[in-house]
């Protein structure tokens, strides 16, 4: 994270030299914070990933980081303050007071600027003070294992260490752990064992070892590293008897412990055993009488694979024997990464947080409307505000075809006091939150680069958006009320994103949007208002209405968006026109078209590298099949509701060479589907989804070797019950099968 933050300082610091004019101390000042920035950047790129193995490192790091953040503000209020400055154009005494106003600035700031960098001067001196100028040999396994094997001991020879970087596999578990588990065994020991540094432990193990007679085991010494680093702990003696069996899977291991001796190699299993052995890990009584010949068959083939290693035959015993086969640490990484995110300053999660976290706090989330109070407690550095609707997706569609969008109200008041009070907001996502109007102080975040009005429930938008100069995205999908947008987006010259809701009407100029990149649900009239070839970097396009309207303009326009990757066309009001043209859309990868279809394009005429297709309400009769699937690089398949009209879908022999991925979806009136040989030969996923109709999968399904998921979602039970049961047959080959 660190290293994260240095390296956006050193893109804020070059966007000064873009957006200001400075005088020669402050142009000096910049280049050399830009230089110290750099060669501590070098050192960050080691520190970041050893930080928390040493806490020395670590609070070195936050340090660095801590500087960062106060330069990162300290740019970003200059910006802020001067944009103003600008505009106050008009009148001779304000351009004066404005020159000087700005004189004072920029003096100032190259004061802070050069306080800045002595600061990251002294945290960098103090690394070498603090004894952590070798980072590189860390504390991982492999710094570990190097440190120990150059560590010198009474009692043995020392020797030649070159080239040990590779890591070591489960030493930094063992050399500790193996002494400890050693010292219980053989002593009582009086010490907290965990307080002991690795040398005392060698030496309580040597001592109660020596002069007397002993037999150690040690299981699973992997490498030769992992023993010099344990060899020290026990004593060479072998006139009294006493004796160390180890066990490991490297011949080599055992060599290097004892090259005089000719280590013991254990033999494998007879065909017999193995077979017992696989059963009491595979089955539950531990024995092959509830195996059925099919199963035995295959059984035995895994055993005969598995060569008599024991190991071997347990793992794969354990792994079909029906046991959790998913281990889902969700809670527990969520905590981790909570605590990461606290530890680094760069989120804070509502809780039982106390005031100075908040303060410190640059990044935070809303859930819910108890977590509202927490706003004023915030920072005034804050640079992301989060609000999050809690609710599962169920849920979220029963409110919304109540017309209940806010699950935590944001009002106008508290609105306003986020706009006038967190001056420096980079992300401001409001998701699902219910705030009917947005505040004219909208326009003062100047920093603001995302804003999400997704769902919002919001009915009128300020001209002031117009102010946001560096916003790169804007959401404002899914709002059903919102009748009216200000004619202001053109001025936003960074956008990149732009999610629109296609109900609303008005002129809306986007053309001088030369960087734009996704633009989203735009209504067909307000797209043949502008002039669209000069969107040259459109790659994702959505667009809906009455395609048939003024046809050849509309597809003339998109046609010529040669970068064009992904294509939503939604035709409303009548079915669509020939899609013939998009056939010279040679980047295009992505179409999603809703809406009736009386006739496809021939073959020739699909986009070229046409590779996922998604069909919604198309009314498709099998003639349409027959041309979908001999698209030549087409992989995924997506049948939503009403896009397929007849009783029987049939894939020819030899169909659909390329796809991996098919979906039928709320196809009510499907009831027979039909595979035929040699067909989707490369099929690995199938989902089918609420097709009420369907009877029964197809009797070719047993031929399709590749697939390896299938997934039943909201079907008739009749249907389950079938696929379990007399149709099994069709689906055992298939790994995965999921019901829902």
């Amino acid at each position: 994270m660190a290293e994260a933050a240095v390296s956006f300082l050193l893109e804020r610091l070059a966007d000064l030299f873009d957006e200001l004019e400075f005088h020669t101390d402050v142009h000096k000042e910049v280049e050399r914070l830009q230089d110290e920035l750099r060669r501590i950047r070098c050192f960050l790129r080691d520190a970041d990933a050893k930080q928390d193995e040493d806490e020395r490192v670590r609070n070195w790091v936050s340090d660095i980081r801590d500087v960062a953040y106060d330069a990162e503000d300290l740019i970003d209020r200059f910006i802020m303050n001067n944009d103003p400055l600008k505009k106050k154009k008009n009148h001779f005494i304000k351009k004066c007071t404005s020159y000087v106003k700005g004189w004072k600035q920029r003096s100032k700031i190259a004061e802070d600027l050069m306080a800045i960098r002595s600061r990251l001067q002294d945290i960098s001196a103090s690394r070498e003070t603090y004894g952590i100028q070798n980072v590189g040999e860390g504390t991982t396994a492999a710094g570990e294992t190097l440190r120990k094997l150059r560590r010198s001991s009474p009692r043995g020879e020392e020797r030649d260490i070159v080239g040990l970087e590779d890591d070591t596999a489960k030493l930094e578990f063992s050399a500790r752990d193996v002494l400890q588990r050693v010292i219980r065994q053989i002593a009582s020991p009086r010490e907290r064992l965990e307080t002991l540094t690795d040398e005392e432990l060698e030496d309580l193990v040597y001592e109660n070892l020596r002069r007397k007679r002993y037999l150690v085991v040690l299981d699973d010494i992997w490498s030769t590293n992992a023993w010099d680093c344990l060899k020290k702990a026990f004593p060479v003696d072998r006139s009294n008897g006493s004796r160390l069996l180890l066990t490991t899977r490297n011949k080599n291991v055992a060599l290097h412990v004892d090259p005089q001796t000719t280590p013991y190699d254990l033999g494998f299993l007879s065909k017999q055993n193995s077979w017992e052995l696989f059963c009491k890990k595979t089955f539950i009584d531990g024995t092959d009488t509830s195996c059925s010949p099919i199963l035995e068959e295959i059984g035995r083939e895994i055993v005969e694979r598995c060569a008599g290693l024991p190991l071997a035959i347990i793992m794969e015993g354990m792994s079909v024997n029906g046991r959790v086969k998913q281990c889902r640490l969700h809670d527990l990484l969520r905590d981790l990464s909570i605590s990461k995110a606290k530890t680094e300053n760069f989120l804070q999660i509502p809780g039982n947080e106390n005031i100075p976290s908040l303060t410190r706090c640059r990044r935070h989330p809303i859930y819910s409307d108890s977590h509202l109070s927490c706003v004023e407690r915030l920072s005034p550095h804050l640079r992301s505000l989060l609000f999050f609707r809690v609710v599962s997706r169920v849920r979220y569609r029963y409110f919304i075809g109540r017309n209940v969008y806010g699950f935590c109200e944001l009002s106008g008041v508290k609105f306003d006091y986020i706009t006038r009070n967190f001056k420096l907001l980079r992300i401001l996502e409001l998701e699902g939150i219910s705030c009917s109007s947005i505040p004219s102080t909208i326009g003062e975040l100047i920093h603001l680069s995302y804003l999400g009005l997704k769902e919002t429930n919001i009915q009128v938008l300020p001209s002031t958006l117009g102010s946001l100069c560096n916003l790169q995205t804007l959401d404002i999908a899914g709002n059903l009320h919102l009748r009216i947008i200000p004619d202001v987006i053109c001025n936003m010259k960074n956008l990149r994103h732009l999610y629109m809701c296609g109900h609303s009407g008005g002129h809306l100029r986007i053309d001088t949007l030369k960087h734009l990149q996704t633009l989203t649900e735009i209504d067909v009239s307000r797209w043949k208002q502008n002039n669209t070839a000069d969107l040259v970097s459109l790659r994702k396009l959505g667009i809906r209405g009455n395609l048939c309207s003024d046809t050849i303009k509309i597809f003339d326009s998109i046609s010529a968006l040669l970068q064009l990757r992904s294509l939503y066309l939604r035709a409303e009001g009548a079915e669509f026109p020939s899609l013939v043209q998009l056939g010279s859309l040679r980047s295009l990868i992505k179409l999603h078209l809703r809406g009736g279809i009386s006739q496809l394009p021939s073959q020739q005429d699909f986009p070229p590298n046409l590779s996922q297709l998604t069909l919604e309400h198309t009314q498709l009769e099998q003639e349409s099949i027959e041309i979908l699937e001999k698209l030549p690089k087409l992989s995924i398949l997506r049948f939503k509701a009403e896009s397929y009209s007849k009783e029987k879908l049939t894939i020819s022999a030899d169909g659909f060479p390329q796809l991996e991925f098919l979906e039928f979806n709320s196809l009510e009136s499907l009831h027979e589907f039909k595979i035929e040989e040699n067909a989707v030969p490369r099929l690995e996923s199938f989902l089918i989804v609420n097709c009420k109709g369907l009877r029964m999968l197809p009797e070719e399904m047993t031929f399709v070797a590749t697939l390896h998921k299938l997934v039943i979602e909201e079907m008739p039970k009749v249907f389950v019950d079938r696929l379990q049961g007399e149709d099994l047959h069709k689906v055992q080959h298939i790994p995965l099968i999921k019901f829902i």
